[in-house]
């Protein structure tokens, strides 16, 4: 049985470990790499951090087997996967017994320690697993990231994760604030409802990639996979420092044998970060190459994509049940969505809409850039399929979120949209405050060029050569243009800029597409009036809820 883990290449080269470039195509990574979008602003590519060597030792690769503590309790368990049972520390959280900080073994409810299915059952029947997303995680914050891991899932691997109904066995994701840590999860099908937990843990002082990271990482276990540093053959490939690990906190290191693998894989989102549990800020986990410490690449604790082998390992493990792209994602949200409501600082619907395509501009260019697979720091050079976000904008739609308001985002990818500085003359001069005139003159811009359609960023400047218009442009590979009757749009009214936005987004989103905005063309041709829609592929890019309106702390 293969799995999920990989081995990373490892080159001889001053005994540094060099992290492998994603070279997936089929399924272009999702990024969060972005560029300032004002019009003329210089793309300075990112390079990715060149690894140090480190000097060899001929130390040998094993733990430093510090005591358990009185917070573990030594139990004998058989795995999901494995052969046999095992004596492990396991760590009380609540009512649950945790091995290696976030896996649950079991419970002290009537039935304890002990699995519900056989070997053979705990993958998921058919690649899917049925969710339910608790209202707790809505109520603490964490809905967007739970849709986001949800997402990386299904538009990624061979998994399909969908909303569940009527379905026996089914994960349960549940807000707590009584676990240590990030969350917990059971590893595979269990049987009936699963819980997977997140804490408060998760919902601040993190960046926003690595809290959807952290759902990915344990669904992953829900899905039926292990930790990559826990390996039974980890010796080979690291070294764990136990006197570097805080106290009481050495039995989260346990190797979980029998887990079924491929090669390591050092990038993993399933592996452990080289300072995890550390007391000192010092190296809990330290890489080995042929028995000698090595640097670690700097990909080291992901959490933030999916690597490359590890999409693969998903796909060998479920036998690439050909799921892809699952399409059943429309998962339900309770908080109620209404249209944008703009500022009364705005004298006019037009100035309003072009703000908020602004503020999008704004918050793409303000994103961390970041190295991998699901986001990867862009490299301006031949042959590399790193990306980055070109643009983005609003779906006009709006959620309350505690105090604060926040407005669906629709971010597009470079592999599917480029950013261009337009002279306003090759736009046929429209006016500069008329959005929907600006609108149409992009996308005549967009159609004349061989693309199927675009947007202005609404940024403009005159460097001395006539004044230039930030614009994203949108490829055939990207998305489709379609004529679509005002009938099934909703009818709304034509001059109505936030009504066209959202119904053209909605109708986007109830026909597969990740979103859509309207070209404001609309003509009769006889049969009622049709409008020019551009809806965006799932595959071009990532929605998001971004703060519009910040409440009162």
């Amino acid at each position: 049985m293969k799995s999920l883990i990989i081995f990373l290449c490892c080159i001889l080269s001053g005994r540094a470990i060099l992290a492998q470039t994603p070279s997936r195509t089929a399924r272009t990574p999702k990024t969060t790499t972005v560029i300032t979008q004002s019009p003329s602003a210089t793309q300075a590519a990112t390079t990715k951090p060149a690894l140090t060597t480190k000097s060899a030792t001929t130390q040998s690769p094993v733990i430093s087997q510090t005591g358990a503590t009185s917070s573990f309790t030594k139990m004998k368990i058989k795995l999901p996967f494995a052969t046999d049972e095992k004596e492990f520390f396991v760590q009380k959280m609540g009512h649950f017994f945790v091995l290696n900080g976030d896996i649950i073994v079991g419970n002290d409810f009537p039935k304890t320690m002990s699995y519900s299915v056989s070997n053979a059952d705990y993958r998921w029947a058919n690649a899917t697993i049925p969710i339910i997303i608790d209202p707790s995680i809505y109520e603490n914050n964490l809905g967007d990231y739970v849709h986001a891991a949800i997402s990386n899932f299904n538009n990624l691997t061979e998994l399909c994760l969908i909303p569940r109904t009527n379905e026996k066995d089914y994960v349960r994701i549940v807000y707590s604030n009584t676990i240590a840590g990030a969350g917990l999860s059971y590893v595979g099908r269990q049987g009936g409802e699963q819980s997977l937990f997140l804490s408060s843990s998760n919902s601040s002082q993190i960046l926003m990639e690595s809290k959807i990271g952290v759902m990915m990482h344990e669904l992953m276990h829900a899905a039926g996979f292990y930790h990559e540093q826990c390996r039974d053959d980890r010796d080979q490939f690291v070294r764990i420092n136990g006197d570097s690990i805080q106290d009481g906190q050495q039995n989260n290191f346990q190797k979980e044998g029998g887990v079924a693998r491929g090669n390591y894989d050092y990038c993993s989102i399933m592996h452990y970060s080289s300072k995890a549990f550390s007391k000192n800020n010092t190296t809990t986990i330290e890489c080995v190459q042929n028995g000698m410490i090595a640097t670690c690449p700097p990909c080291l604790g992901n959490r933030i994509y999916f690597t490359d082998d590890d999409i693969n390992g998903i796909d060998k493990f479920y036998n690439n049940a050909s799921r892809f792209p699952c399409k059943e994602t429309n998962f339900p949200d309770p908080r109620f969505k209404s249209q944008m409501q703009f500022p009364n600082i705005y004298p006019s619907a037009s100035q309003a809409a072009m703000a908020a395509f602004q503020h999008r501009a704004k918050l793409a260019s303000l994103e961390k850039p970041f190295f991998g697979g699901n986001a990867t720091t862009y490299l301006d050079k031949p042959g590399s399929n790193m990306i980055k976000f070109v643009g983005a904008y609003p779906n006009f739609h709006e959620v309350r979120q505690g105090n604060n308001t926040v407005g669906g985002t629709v971010f597009l990818k470079s592999t599917s949209a480029e950013w261009q500085d337009v002279l306003l003359s090759d736009l046929g001069n429209p006016p500069i405050d008329d959005f929907a005139a600006r609108m149409r003159a992009t996308q005549n811009y967009a159609v004349r060029n061989g693309y199927v359609g675009g947007f202005p960023n609404f940024f403009h400047k005159d460097y001395g050569k006539g004044i230039v218009c930030g614009t994203v442009l949108i490829g055939h590979g990207g998305a489709e243009w379609r004529d679509v009757p005002l009938s099934e749009l909703g009818n709304p009214a034509l001059d109505n800029i936030t009504a066209r936005m959202t119904s053209a987004n909605d109708y986007a989103f109830k026909n597969g597409f990740l979103g859509g905005f309207p070209t404001f063309y609309h003509a009769d041709y006889g049969k009622g009036i049709v409008c020019g829609i551009i809806l965006i592929k799932k595959e071009a890019g990532i929605w998001r809820d971004v703060i519009v309106i910040e409440g009162p702390k």
